[in-house]
């Protein structure tokens, strides 16, 4: 956890010392403890007056202070079990009186000695509450906080340490020994993060030790600022020497590091000016690294982003119109013919030498069974392919009409077919588990390098674009857009097309090949809740919506994308008795068929590993699904991954988080749901279905057999349909070229300058 918010989180909880409620009356057992009980007092009597010791409702004396020595007379006393009831005791037959808060203080003081510190914490927390002018409980408290930073210290929890004695200053500035501790602990807390190379979170610690210690004598807050300034320095030395050199990248990583030392140093922010001046880089944040492996597929929107400038293909989306998906060429133009029975490739005059040549021997491969770059689809709709040498271009002749052929190469890499990539593209260079690159192999470019950095919690990536470390936002939370809108520095664009969220069960787990146990998990899950409560927040925002199939239902009833979606088939409703039934007797099923009729053994449900990444969407909808589930039954196990651990063709995990961008359900219909499809299960009457769809000849019958399809799978569960997100990004109006709308985050970027 980064140190400043570890810091004020754990200091919330301990000063809540002053803020706990009176304990809810209980009553007494061996061994319960005092704070636990209703308040009550102690009169011990004298051997000669029986030896008895009574527990009387809390005494009425001045003060709440025994007298000393005990005066003549009789006491007034109400037994604890009797509290209706006057009895009368002679002082001079009581041996002892112990009062209610005493013995508090006293269990409190033993609690500490044992190093119960939570519980003893509870009994300051009382204390403090309700007798804050008892005797001796400043001392108490302030022997029990030493002793708890001082334990919390020597097992490594230095931020609980810190954030302990905080406490104890606040209560008292002058406590002995605080100013050392303070400078043991924060040093200590400064150094790991120096070590993790996490020179930000150091710099936090020291100004919050700065801040909140502010009248302690104090050495660690002078020695490390001198330190972090001589650091910064020779990263600035280290950078301008290898700006002279000429390896860019060094010096912009020299000049960053430095300014997370030290924000304001001068020097560093002139080093990092020229470096952008000799290598422009662009810093975007991302909720999900792209994968290394980047292979373009409609369930890793990760992995779409990434191909649009790294492994472009050789059709793109590229906006949406009435009649369905407009498409690009990235080294070419494409048009349909009119007939509907040829799809024309245009090149310009430095690329009609070869470029035509290349693609339709790929086209040939394309349509030939058995090869490496085999597409079913595209094999289904081709019959021959043929350059015009005069001209350069290439015909593609169909078999029968297609509404969108271009479609069928949209997730075709153009490398496959041995083309290079146009001018200006960039290359994956390296990848860590933060940080992924992207080097531009054009000279001159407006953007040498893009840099995706990893930022999947909220306010670290809101603060990293408002701070200008980070240009742009890839994915903007509903909840975030309202912080976004108020900040004059930034803008907000939308993406054009909708994504669909499912569950996707693989076919680790058998049990899962299953219907009914299918069902049972949907109907088990609160879709609406968690729509509308914990991704929304309770805003309204137009498109997000439950949905009933894994196509998108678009952002209004005319939105063209919508042509697949299934009006006449309802989400499954909310019903988790139906959904523990369903999976109890699908369980109950697999266990006779596995063990036999005879088989009496009561086994548990097996537990379901979810896997998803990290996207703040899936963490926070996984999370809710786990408990959701558990609720009826089922046990799930959560797995944060990566999206190469997510797309491997081996996963290590029953059900994945997926959000799918099924932007032409036409082409994409097949590759989700068809045989060989991502879903991994398809019955015959799908196929059926699937086949009606490729026979179709106009946009009628594309859209009633897409409704088929829809029923269908919202009957058999393939996947598992969760709910359409309207999503955003965000990016500082100093950035020239982002565009208000795109399909693609990148689509736009040959135009971006810095």
């Amino acid at each position: 956890m980064h140190g400043r918010l570890s810091i004020l989180i754990l200091q919330a909880t301990v000063l809540s010392l002053a803020a706990a409620a009176w304990p809810t009356p209980a009553c007494a057992q061996a061994g319960q403890r005092v704070v636990d009980r209703r308040p009550f007092d102690q009169i011990v009597l004298k051997k000669s007056a029986g030896g008895t010791m009574l527990e009387v409702t809390p005494l009425q004396l001045e003060g709440r202070r025994v007298p000393r020595p005990f005066p003549n007379g009789r006491l007034t006393v109400r037994l604890l079990d009797q509290p209706a009831k006057d009895y009368e005791v002679l002082w001079s037959d009581i041996q002892e009186v112990n009062l209610y808060e005493q013995m508090l203080i006293d269990e409190a003081n033993d609690l500490t000695r044992q190093k119960k510190f939570n519980e003893a914490f509870d009994h300051f927390a009382f204390l403090n509450k309700n007798y804050k002018r008892l005797p001796g409980l400043e001392d108490a408290t302030a022997r029990y906080l030493q002793a708890n930073a001082l334990d919390a210290f020597q097992q490594k929890n230095y931020d609980l340490s810190l954030a302990i004695l905080l406490s104890l200053y606040e209560r008292n500035p002058k406590a002995g020994g605080i100013g050392r501790a303070v400078d043991t602990v924060a040093s200590r807390i400064i150094q790991d993060h120096v070590e993790a190379k996490n020179l930000r979170a150091a710099l936090d610690v020291v100004n919050v030790v700065d801040k909140q210690f502010k009248d302690a004598d104090l050495t660690v807050v002078d020695r490390w600022r001198a330190i972090f300034k001589r650091n910064a320095d020779d990263r600035v030395r280290a950078g301008a020497a290898a700006l002279r050199s000429g390896d860019y990248r060094q010096a912009r990583d020299a000049a960053y590091d430095a300014m997370a030392i030290q924000p304001d140093h001068p020097m560093a922010n002139e080093l990092l000016r020229r470096v952008s001046e000799k290598y422009p880089t662009l810093a975007v944040g991302v909720r999900t690294l792209s994968p290394t492996i980047a292979t373009p597929r409609i369930d890793s929107t990760a992995s779409l982003r990434a191909c649009r400038i790294a492994h472009r293909t050789i059709t793109e989306l590229s906006g949406y119109s009435p009649e369905g998906g407009v498409y690009s060429c990235p080294v070419g133009r494409v048009t349909l013919d009119d007939s509907g029975l040829a799809m024309r490739f245009g090149f310009p005059e430095e690329l009609s030498q070869e470029t035509p040549y290349e693609l339709a021997r790929w086209m040939l491969r394309a349509a030939t069974p058995g090869s490496a770059v085999y597409s079913g689809p595209f094999a289904s709709v081709a019959s021959s392919v043929a350059v015009d040498s005069l001209t350069g271009s290439l015909a593609v002749n169909l078999q029968r009409p297609h509404i969108r052929p271009e479609g069928l190469l949209r997730l075709s890499p153009l490398a496959q077919a041995g083309i290079s990539p146009p001018q200006g593209a960039f290359t994956m260079g390296d990848a860590s588990d933060k940080l992924v690159q992207f080097v531009n192999g054009a000279d001159s470019a407006a953007i040498a390098e893009l840099e995706e950095r990893l930022l999947d919690q909220d306010g670290e990536a809101l603060t990293a674009l408002a701070r200008g470390d980070v240009k742009v936002l890839d994915r903007l939370m509903p909840w975030q857009l309202e912080a976004v809108r108020k900040d004059r520095r930034l803008a907000i664009g939308s993406y054009e097309l909708p994504t669909v969220h499912v569950l996707i069960p693989t076919h680790r787990n058998p049990l899962l090949d299953d219907r009914p146990l299918r069902r049972a998990l949907l109907y088990a899950i609160n879709r609406d809740k968690i729509l509308t409560d914990l991704i929304l927040g309770g805003r309204s925002e137009l498109g997000f919506q439950v949905v009933s199939g894994p196509f998108p239902a678009g952002r209004s009833l005319s939105d063209p994308v919508r042509y697949a979606y299934n009006d006449g088939v309802e989400p499954r409703p909310y019903d988790p008795r139906l959904g523990a039934l369903l999976s109890a007797l699908s369980w109950s099923q697999a266990q006779r068929a596995e063990h036999g009729k005879e088989d009496p053994a009561d086994r548990p449900f097996p537990t379901l590993r979810l896997a998803h990444n990290s996207d703040p969407i899936a963490r926070t909808a996984c999370q809710s699904i786990q408990m959701q589930l558990k609720a009826v039954g089922i046990s799930v196990e959560l797995a944060e991954l990566s999206e190469d651990e997510l797309l491997a063709d081996e996963p290590e995990f029953d059900l994945r988080y997926a959000e799918l961008a099924v932007w032409e359900p036409l082409v994409d219909a097949e590759l989700l749901l068809g045989p060989s499809g991502i879903a991994g299960r398809c019955s015959d009457p799908m196929i059926a279905a699937l086949k009606r769809l490729d026979d179709a000849r106009n946009w009628v019958e594309v859209g009633e057999a897409l409704r088929g399809v829809h029923a269908l799978a919202a009957g058999d569960l393939p996947v598992l349909p969760l709910w359409q997100t309207v999503n955003h990004y965000a990016y500082r109006r100093d950035l020239k070229g982002p565009t208000e709308s795109c399909v693609s985050l990148y689509q736009t970027l040959e135009g971006w300058e810095l």
